[in-house]
């Protein structure tokens, strides 16, 4: 019996790391999962099953990363995490559109050069603004409790036998 050769040629080890290094540059990047496949199985040819099982093994690197890093590389996670939602907020704020006349061609200015407006992309900025919010909400460490007081600090506190009584029968419930 013959046995049918797949066109599409199987990644070695070291290809496979390699799209799961993109696949988890591209996940930091925010990009949809519908995005992240599409792009990457027409890149390298592959059906979506095998693009979202590497997409499964970013996940799982990144449970185990969360689980055994040490505080200090966590935080440089955080950091790497930050840089690449900066970019995010930068680029879709600093986005450009050339201006044109009715009949579809660029307006030149007095330079020569074609005019630009700002088109920034504010949906995009908005979300990378909320996810920068909510990774610092993250790292931040939780408040402090903040406990006060009346009264003069180190006095003794004196209960008296009936206050003690009327506590008990309060806690049982008489």
């Amino acid at each position: 019996m013959a046995t049918k050769k797949s066109a599409r040629a199987k990644a070695n080890k070291l290809e496979a790391e390699q799209r799961v290094a993109e696949v988890e540059a591209a996940m930091i990047r925010r990009m949809s999962t519908g995005a992240i496949i599409r792009h990457f199985s027409a890149r390298w040819g592959i059906r979506e099953r095998q693009i979202e099982r590497y997409m499964a093994r970013v996940r799982e690197q990144w449970d185990r990363e969360g689980r055994d890093l040490a505080p200090r590389a966590r935080e440089a996670r955080r950091d790497q995490m930050r840089a690449s939602l900066d970019d995010c907020y930068a680029q879709s704020m600093s986005r450009r559109e050339v201006v044109k006349d009715s009949s579809g061609n660029p307006v030149l200015g007095p330079d020569g050069a074609p005019l630009t407006v700002a088109r920034p992309d504010t949906r995009s900025a908005i979300a990378a603004a909320r996810l920068l919010m909510d990774l610092d909400a993250l790292s931040e460490e939780p408040p402090k409790q903040r406990v006060e007081h009346s009264g003069s600090i180190g006095a003794e506190l004196e209960i008296s036998e009936d206050s003690v009584e009327a506590l008990k029968k309060a806690l049982a419930g008489g």
